[in-house]
């Protein structure tokens, strides 16, 4: 007979009778042996074509073991599931579709017509945000039988290698060791600050995370009620998350959103091993790094808790973009700056790293405001014309990264991190530019001299919470 699996308003249906598992988030594994089996429709159905990118038709798309990295660039395509954002083709379910062990669906729920950018969703959490699907439904095949305990999803993101990964490994919830490795340090009663609510927290990544797609696009495709949306937002969640987790209150109360986090990270973790590289690191992609050192460190997985030895530390825009200072630096018209960092910023003792923004495109140079005086901002090379926007957002950038520098320190991840990142974002939190700096950067603009230097940033909870 055949089976019908449902979530959250999407159903999917296949021709046989299934072996399947329900997941603690409501997605499923369906335990498949050696054979196959094959699904024959879902709702609500497709409709429209692509036609695109971002002008085709295409609503409710799905697909199957989509790449881990599907922006639209050369050779890569794009995603199967709505035309109103960067559409692709390629890895689309196509009906009747043949899934074996390995296989890796995602069915989405587009969202309505008319919607877009800013929407609301007080439903979800009370930020706006900006995709064009409201719904994902994730179907993992595996050749392994259902088991007698509760199961996590093996790589629910990427294909080539993830396809041979998730085919046959089995992760228990059990392997989470959780009594050993969240510490029971701070007593939330003390901050003077209050704490976000436990449920919260957990409503919002309770569920299948959705980040199908890399790049600055993410945000119009992750879906509406189950990402907290634009990178830095969700970086600032994650970081308020790990704080709670090194809380003194009680493991079965951290148990929950432990696991979703670890979830979260086994996803993310099948997108980079299948080639995600994050190359933009002003503020959408964030987050990605430290959940996957996260479900590694709870899991015992060193190949997540160290990724860098695995995927590649240029992976990552927080190794990729975090760099050190070096004296001389040969800047755009082949001279060498005369703006050292000592000569304006950097006082006793100096910052050792900078944050190095991606070259090229419309943030051409974010990452050499830290090098530049402002004086020179607007001098006769064009990287100059951003590095005011530049400074404007380190307090996002940086900001949102304080709950997770300060929860790795506890949890002993400062190694898995890295010495660039832990100390770039220590010196944002301890370190401000001496009042000569400052003052300069007041002299450009109200903005630049009101910048807190060292505060956490979050949207949608407690502010001040991670600094506390």
């Amino acid at each position: 007979m055949p089976t019908t699996l449902t979530k959250k308003g999407i159903s999917v249906t296949f021709a046989e009778t299934l072996s399947y598992t329900t997941l603690h988030d409501g997605n499923f594994l369906v335990h498949v042996g050696t054979g196959s089996v094959t699904m024959t429709s879902y709702s609500p159905a497709a409709t429209g074509s692509g036609a695109g990118p971002n002008a085709g038709t295409l609503r409710n798309g799905a697909s199957i073991n989509l790449p881990g990295q599907n922006e639209i660039q050369p050779l890569v395509p794009g995603d199967p599931f709505d035309g109103r954002t960067n559409y692709g083709t390629a890895h689309s379910v196509v009906l009747p579709q043949t899934c074996v062990a390995g296989d890796s669906v995602v069915v989405a729920k587009s969202a309505p017509e008319g919607v877009g950018v800013g929407r609301t969703r007080s439903s979800y959490w009370s930020v706006n945000g900006d995709s064009y699907v409201d719904e994902m439904l994730s179907i993992v095949f595996v050749s392994y039988a259902a088991q007698s305990e509760p199961l996590l999803r093996p790589l629910g993101l990427g294909a080539g290698p993830c396809q041979v990964i998730r085919a046959s490994y089995i992760l228990r919830e059990s392997q989470m060791d959780l009594a050993n490795k969240l510490p029971s340090v701070i007593d939330l009663s003390t901050l003077g600050v209050s704490a976000p609510a436990w449920s919260t927290l957990e409503a919002l990544v309770s569920d299948f995370c959705g980040a199908v797609r890399g790049g600055w696009p993410v945000r119009f495709v992750v879906p509406q009620y189950q990402h907290p949306g634009y990178g830095t937002i969700a970086q600032g969640l994650f970081s308020t998350c790990y704080v709670m987790l090194c809380s003194t209150e009680s493991v079965a109360t951290k148990t929950a959103l432990a696991r979703s986090l670890v979830q979260w990270g086994l996803d993310m973790a099948g997108a980079y091993l299948d080639g995600r590289l994050t190359e933009p690191n002003g503020g959408n992609i964030q987050g990605c790094r430290g959940l996957i050192v996260f479900a590694g460190h709870m899991l015992g997985i060193p190949a997540m808790k160290f990724p860098d030895l695995v995927f590649g530390e240029d992976r990552f825009a927080d190794t990729r973009r975090i760099v050190p200072f070096d004296p001389l630096f040969v800047g755009a018209t082949g001279s060498i700056d005369a703006a050292s960092p000592a000569q304006w910023w950097w006082g006793s003792p100096e910052w050792l790293y900078r944050w190095d923004f991606v070259p090229g495109g419309a943030g051409s140079g974010w990452g050499d405001f830290q090098r530049y005086a402002p004086a020179n901002w607007t001098g006769p090379e064009s990287i100059h014309s951003t590095q005011r926007f530049g400074m404007q957002y380190i307090s996002q950038v940086a900001g949102c990264h304080i709950g997770q520098v300060l929860a790795f320190q506890l949890m002993g991840l400062r190694s898995s991190m890295g010495e660039p990142y832990m100390t770039f974002h220590e010196d944002w939190m301890e370190n401000p530019p001496p009042s000569s700096a400052l003052a300069e950067l007041a002299a450009v603009s109200t903005a630049m001299g009101s910048i807190t230097w060292g505060d956490d940033y979050v949207e949608g909870l407690p502010a001040g919470f991670n600094k506390a």
